[in-house]
């Protein structure tokens, strides 16, 4: 595993840990894994634990913070790590953790290559530094900055286990409930839908040709709104309410980082499901408009009645190739997000799109950045409607 560490001024440098080194420490103390000499660093103020093919971070700090895209990490928990998120620490330091070697080139970042750039260790917590300019045996990052005398400490290992396992064990208990009342609203409606079918098979079973009139009246007395409505019709949006509503009110931390990218300013009932390799993302149509041209009234009132505005709602934050391309190497195999309304306190749906995440070989992100900046602009959509829009397909 690569731990990069930049600078404010840019500067780089490369950490290589082997596979037997599960947690890696960052801090002021020189005790830490990755040492920094800067007052704005804690002395234990970031840990990195890799737990089979993933990666989680935690803040270990009391009144300092960590941002790990654009948000503050809570503290004490681990979370789920990306590598296309921004993982940034006070004083301007950024970190990146990835599997190869990498350094910055005019486009996309590259591995490096060539008899240099091999990083070799020497122990568990003593690797060695990699540089731009080569390879070093220092552990403390270069910095000179005064070290404060009042030093936080960190909570004992112990408790943070315990911490994870209580909130593991609350979660589990959540999604187990959540199951038995999804279980239970399908069977009591299994009940009513067969209660019904005997009535009317009775009702049927006693007709003559000299009853036919009180048969009809009786199935007449049975529930009008089976009548008004087409049965088919009236179960899809029973089911997709109710399938909606049964779905947890958090989102699990297989899927909590799309959930900041996909759902910012998160409304109830949306949400974002990973099941049979498949992303689903659930969006309120009205409040994401809202939110993408922020309240400008005139804008929004125009997506609103133009249907070739859910396309450009469905790419938002989602056609970045960086992370289309992340999610085809999770197994991710199509990506759908579906649209409703909420009315009369009931989830209808809206609409509903797919894409491959494969799409990512097809476009470049500056085609995106410019694209949505000419929307949310000028409500300019020739740009979005010759490059983007393709690679959204209405089901």
């Amino acid at each position: 595993m690569i731990v990069s560490l930049t600078s404010q001024s840019g500067e780089v440098q490369q950490y290589q840990f082997d596979e037997d080194h599960h947690i890696i420490v960052i801090g002021r103390s020189q005790k830490c894994d990755i040492s920094i000499s800067s007052e704005h660093i804690s002395r234990q103020h970031l840990e990195i634990i890799r737990r089979d093919a993933d990666i989680y971070i935690k803040d270990l700090t009391l009144s300092n913070w960590v941002l790990y895209n654009d948000e503050k990490l809570p503290k004490n928990q681990e979370i789920l790590y990306y590598d296309f998120a921004s993982l940034i620490l006070p004083g301007g330091f950024s970190v990146r953790i990835t599997e190869e070697v990498e350094e910055k080139t005019g486009h996309l970042n590259r591995t490096i290559t060539g008899t240099n750039s091999t990083i070799k260790a020497t122990g568990d917590a003593k690797p060695f530094i990699k540089t731009m300019s080569g390879i070093h045996n220092k552990k403390s990052f270069p910095y000179k900055d005064s070290i404060p005398k009042d030093e936080q400490t960190s909570p004992t290992k112990s408790s943070i286990l315990m911490t994870g396992r209580m909130r593991e064990l609350s979660k589990f208990i959540l999604i187990f409930l959540a199951v038995l009342l999804f279980i239970f609203i399908y069977l009591n409606n299994e009940s009513n839908n067969k209660n019904e079918e005997d009535v009317q098979l009775n009702l049927r079973k006693k007709v003559v040709p000299s009853e036919q009139n009180n048969v009809k009246q009786a199935e007449n007395s049975l529930p009008k709104r089976r009548q008004k409505v087409s049965k088919k019709s009236q179960e899809n949006m029973v089911s997709f309410n109710e399938k909606l509503r049964a779905l947890p009110a958090y989102c699990n931390e297989k899927v909590e980082i799309f959930c900041r990218l996909f759902l910012k300013e998160r409304r109830e009932l949306e949400n974002v499901v990973l099941e049979n390799n498949q992303l689903i993302i659930y969006k309120n149509y009205s409040h994401r408009v809202n939110i993408f041209f922020n309240a400008q009234t005139n804008k929004i009132e125009t997506a609103l009645r133009e249907k070739k505005f859910e396309k450009v709602i469905v790419g938002e934050n989602l056609l970045i190739p960086q992370l289309l391309e992340k999610l085809e190497k999770k197994g991710v195999v199509k990506v759908r997000v579906i649209f409703f309304e909420n009315k009369n306190n009931k989830a209808i749906k809206k609409s509903s799109y797919r894409l491959d995440p494969s799409f990512y070989r097809r476009f470049e992100l500056k085609n995106y950045k410019q694209a949505y900046q000419a929307i949310k602009k000028d409500l300019d959509l020739s740009l979005f409607l010759r490059e983007l829009a393709s690679l959204i397909t209405e089901e």
